[in-house]
């Protein structure tokens, strides 16, 4: 199994990462077990989601290796002009796991959320049967703030998602 030392680290996306981000979030989505959609959404609106994160200073960091992107984590700003409170995704390529490229990749988003976007709170939902990620993000400082049951179906199960939240140091 490769070591973490054999990933870059963390780096704010680039345009010319949308591809290959596209391509990430597929292979995750497909496996139909970590994240709430089993497909990427189209190259081109992608494309303009990144830029519109890259417009707004958001976190957006993918980790790169070669040609590809084998993780990437986000935190969506409010969704209203006065928010505080951000919303946390991301994902590891299978293969990829369990080298702590998710924990790097979830400390680069939040910090940059705190430090620059001035969020006070990042909340996250993670599916129930996910113990790995809760695991690390009760690891990183994220609370349990309640439990939506049977929200999202996936591989014909309807599954309950929890809900978690850290607040700035």
């Amino acid at each position: 199994m490769a070591t973490p030392t054999e990933h870059p680290s963390p780096r704010y996306v680039e345009l010319a990462d949308v591809a290959a981000l596209h391509e990430a979030v597929d292979r995750v989505a497909r496996e139909e077990r970590y994240l709430a959609i089993t497909r990427a959404q189209p190259v081109a609106q992608i494309e303009g989601w990144v830029r519109d994160q890259m417009a707004a200073r958001a976190p957006l960091y993918v980790v790169p290796k070669g040609a590809r992107v084998v993780g990437w984590s986000n935190v969506m700003l409010g969704r209203f002009s006065r928010s505080h409170v951000g919303y946390l995704g991301m994902g590891v390529v299978a293969g990829h796991r369990g080298q702590g490229l998710g924990r790097a990749l979830l400390r680069a988003a939040v910090d940059h959320a705190f430090l620059t976007n001035g969020l006070e709170k990042i909340e996250l939902e993670v599916l129930a049967d996910n113990p790995v990620a809760i695991g690390l993000y009760l690891a990183e400082g994220f609370e349990r703030e309640g439990v939506r049951r049977r929200t999202v179906r996936l591989r014909g199960e309807a599954l309950d998602l929890v809900l978690m939240g850290r607040f700035r140091d």
